[in-house]
């Protein structure tokens, strides 16, 4: 179960990155807020699986 944490975790800090990306943000607004909101999934799923 630790590893799948770690490795939800380095997905979460991946799909932050992305999120924050000016050049995806300009070029394609929608798919940078769906990123985002992917992100905010990942990270209740970190919460739930740490609790």
């Amino acid at each position: 179960m630790k590893q799948q944490l770690e490795l939800l975790k380095e997905i979460e800090s991946k799909l932050e990155e992305l999120c924050k990306d000016k050049d995806l943000k300009d070029k394609r607004p929608l798919e940078a807020k769906e990123i985002k909101g992917l992100r905010m999934v990942v990270s209740s799923i970190i919460r739930r699986m740490a609790s």
